[in-house]
């Protein structure tokens, strides 16, 4: 009997030209066996960031936008070539389908939004505010602003603990790229969510200048609240959006 699943060759032209064709996408994220083999190549990709960290290659992905004689001009080892290659088509598929189906995000005032996908053993999914997560399970953002050129991102948990998301490692928010009304944009790199309390809430902070780190530190211990999760509204005065996630 002839399967309807695309041929190997289909998903594997996801990566190098962006999307699926119009009859594919919705297959392969509501088939058994498509998602058994996103499944097996999440376990491989997750081999692969062991060796490669998955920031450094992406920022350098990043940098090289440029389709022709890409490889050539991408200044790693013959290796490491060779592996990031391999990782591509067989370990990304999950954040390939993160850029290209988009989420609702949650939208505030002033025209900004945040939304997220989640990965868990293999499978993408959009994310929702409320929902339940699996500690180690990785989130890719989604932002929607119209005007603010600068966003930092930023979760508290539970138990008080403060973590910067993007930038990574940044003493300051970072420049964004502007769209259109309802339109989202992914930020660079997905994280793995690695929570040590009960809940995360995310916040998002846009802005047409930097908001330093030591503003957000400054906001965070003058505030007055009784938990994070009642916490809806970070107390600075930027166009901003949150969610929260519960860990299992």
């Amino acid at each position: 009997m002839k399967s309807n699943c695309p041929p190997k060759i289909v998903l594997e032209g996801f990566f190098l030209h962006g999307k699926f064709p119009d009859d594919v996408e919705d297959h392969v994220l509501s088939c058994a066996g498509c998602q058994e083999k996103l499944r097996l190549w999440n376990e491989e990709r997750g081999d692969f960031l062991q060796k490669y960290p998955f920031q450094k290659l992406w920022d350098a992905l990043e940098l090289k936008k440029k389709p022709s004689r890409f490889w050539e001009r991408f200044l790693f080892p013959p290796s490491l070539r060779t592996a990031f290659a391999l990782a591509t088509i067989a370990g990304l598929v999950t954040i390939a389908v993160w850029q290209y189906r988009q989420p609702p995000v949650v939208l505030s005032k002033g025209g900004v939004g945040l939304g997220f996908y989640y990965a868990h053993e293999g499978q993408a999914r959009r994310g929702e505010d409320r929902m339940t997560l699996t500690a180690g399970d990785d989130l890719q953002f989604v932002y929607s602003s119209t005007q603010e050129r600068y966003l930092i991102l930023f979760g508290l948990e539970a138990d008080g603990t403060l973590t910067i998301y993007y930038p990574a490692e940044g003493r300051a928010s970072a420049p964004i790229e502007p769209g259109e009304t309802g339109q989202n944009k992914k930020l660079p790199s997905a994280v793995r969510w690695e929570p040590r309390s009960s809940y995360e809430r995310f916040f998002t902070l846009f802005s047409k200048e930097p908001v330093s780190l030591e503003e957000v530190k400054t906001a965070l211990a003058s505030a007055n609240y009784k938990s994070i999760e009642e916490l809806s509204r970070f107390p600075l005065p930027y166009p901003q959006a949150s969610v929260i996630v519960y860990r299992k």
